[in-house]
């Protein structure tokens, strides 16, 4: 499954398109947070405007607090985790090892002895590790008291926007590949009509190249073999 940037219009100037890319940089930030925890094989440009937008803002949010809490944490580990991936995408491309550079990732828990069902269309990446984070998420905000709030909040928040992203994306794959079947089915049509303009001007052709030659028996002839009979 492969991420595509969000789309808001269509932006002209140079501003515009600069607020775009961090707009899709700040959307992305929460879930890929948890997605570099989760999931190995993530695209090399899924990874990189996070990365740049989390060694901004991190720092930053570490001088506001003058302590490092567990959001802060995650937010270190994650960067570690992406920069890790990052370059692993980008040795893997000098060794000819070719990978989507949006794709999202696969998730660690598919590879657990789970029955075929939860392998097939991402059933782990789309659903169990957005309910996974969810559920860390409600449970570090309900029982840690104010230690984790922060914490848990994020998490919550990142696992519904992995959940919305892997769904925009599913949903976006679906429509290509049914407008691939389209496509076939369109020019397998196109073909039989070709085909039956072919036959019929070949038909064609052949009545024009016979037209004028003599078949058969002369009117004369036929008539004296008559009343020979």
């Amino acid at each position: 499954m492969y991420h595509q940037d969000f789309e808001f219009g269509s932006p002209e100037t140079f501003v515009q398109r600069f607020r775009l890319k961090i707009l899709n940089a700040a959307l992305m930030l929460p879930p890929t947070t948890v997605m570099v925890c989760l999931r190995h094989n993530v695209g090399y440009r899924v990874l990189f405007k996070p990365a740049v937008l989390l060694a901004i803002v991190g720092p930053l949010a570490f001088i506001v607090n003058e302590r490092f809490s567990p959001l802060l944490l995650l937010w270190a580990v994650a960067f570690g985790l992406g920069v890790f991936q990052a370059c692993k995408r980008w040795i893997d491309g000098h060794r000819g090892i070719k990978k989507h550079s949006y794709y999202l990732g696969d998730s660690i828990f598919s590879k657990l002895p789970l029955p075929g069902v939860f392998r097939r269309k991402r059933i782990m990446a789309r659903f169990f590790d957005p309910a996974l984070c969810c559920g860390i998420g409600y449970l570090l905000v309900t029982d840690s008291g104010k230690v984790a709030v922060g914490l848990g909040a994020w998490l919550i928040i990142s696992g519904v926007f992995l959940f919305a992203v892997e769904l925009r994306s599913y949903r976006l794959q679906f429509f290509r590949d049914m407008e691939m079947v389209d496509g076939l089915v369109y020019s397998e049509y196109v073909g039989g009509k070709v085909e039956s303009f072919e036959d019929q001007s070949k038909t064609t052709q052949t009545s024009r190249d016979t037209e004028g030659i003599p078949t058969g028996l002369d009117a004369d002839l036929r008539e004296k073999i008559n009343q020979r009979r």
